[in-house]
This record gives structure tokens, sequence and C-alpha cells, in this order.
């Protein structure tokens, strides 16, 4: 009988049963940690934050593609949540005083960049529209007191001209909570009847908005 050399051998069948799985003991506590660290910086990703969202960014894309990343935000042909905000000028005004009118509602910070560039857009198509049943409701988030927003507010209408009421949510962000936002800019555009029918999630630009508001005065799509 011949007996098996050194070279002629399983050189698997030397080891241990469980040694091609031993590195996994050893490797796990450390598969474990990035896991965790994977999904503390999914969930702390600057665009679910009121940060703004950089145009044309992967982060704006893909906020638009998840639709508000959130499953329970108002959507495209949902009545828009209604909301009472004191205006600038001190009154109370609410989102249904409107009904029989499109409305265009605008989130916007003046620390957001995208928020300043599509200002001017906003204000010209206002003014197109404006005597077509047609108004404009940019609700102020600044993350600071009452006061201060309204300096901030006043001083922003002011440099570009503005026209369009600004209401303020206040430091606690009621209604931007309420319509379950991430990032600024944010839009929706409501039609005659109260219903959702554009959202968008960062800046606007004029021919977008002359589109949409045709649109919705059709009453859908």
């Amino acid at each position: 009988m011949t007996t098996p050399t050194s070279s002629d051998r399983d050189t698997t069948a030397a080891r241990p049963p469980n040694a091609r799985h031993r590195w996994w003991r050893y490797a796990a506590p450390f598969v474990t940690i990035a896991a965790v660290a994977g999904a503390v910086v999914a969930l702390s990703r600057p665009w679910q934050k009121p940060t703004g969202y950089p145009p044309g960014s992967a982060a704006l894309r893909e906020a638009e593609r998840l639709g508000a990343l959130d499953p329970f935000a108002p959507k495209v042909g949902q009545a828009a949540p209604d909301f009472a905000l004191w205006s600038l000028d001190g009154q109370t005004v609410r989102l249904s005083d409107f009904r029989g009118r499109v409305v265009l509602i605008n989130f916007w910070a003046t620390w957001c960049g995208p928020c300043r560039g599509e200002m001017p857009e906003i204000e010209a198509v206002y003014r197109e529209f404006k005597d077509q049943d047609f108004m404009v409701l940019a609700i102020n988030e600044e993350n600071t007191s009452l006061d201060e927003a309204r300096k901030l507010a006043r001083d922003f209408r002011d440099e570009l001209d503005l026209t369009f009421p600004i209401l303020l949510d206040g430091p606690d962000g009621q209604v931007f909570r309420q319509y379950r936002l991430y990032g600024l800019p944010s839009s929706f555009i409501v039609d005659k009847e109260g219903v959702i029918r554009t959202v968008r999630f960062g800046p606007l630009n004029r021919d977008f908005l002359r589109a949409k508001l045709e649109e919705a005065y059709r009453g859908g799509p």
C-alpha cells in the first residue's frame, strides 16, 4: 500500500472543522461597529436638516425621489394641511382664507442660498399672475426668536423688493413640521379647491412655476 506523501495530502483536511469560520469571530465586532456607524450617518445626512438643497445635487435628486423623505408628508392629490401664522404686518393669515385661489406655499429662510436665488423668480411670477386668483404664502424658517425672525425677514423682503405675503413660522417650526419637511427651499402649489397639485424640493424658476400654475388652474397635471 502506497503511503501518500505530504504533497498528495489535502491540506484543508488538516484544519480544524471550524477553522475557515474562525476569522468571523474576530471580524464580527468590527463589522457590527461599521454597520452602526453607517446607520448613524444615513440618519443624519445634511439634507435631512433645513440647510438648503444645492441645485442639481445628489441630495436634491434623492429628496425628490423619496417624496420629502417621509411617507406621511403631504402629497400631490391630497388636501393641503391648513395653518394659521402671523404675517410681517401682524395679521393672522390662514391657508383656508384663500380657497378659490391657486396658492404657492413656499418654505424659505434668509440664510438659505437657494432660497435667495429663487425669490426674484417667484416675485416675477406673482406680479404676472396675482390678478388671476393667484397668491404666494412665503413661510419663513429662521430657528430663532419670533422678533428676530421678523427683523431678518423684513430686511430680506425690503432688500429684494418682495410684494407677496411673508409669514413667520416661529422657532418651533410648527408648519415646517406639519408638512414633514427636511430642507429648504420647499414648495407646494395648491389648487382652488385646496388640493396639492405640485410638490417641489429645491429652488423654483419662473418657467417651471408658470407651467405648474397652468396645471393647477386646470385642476391637475
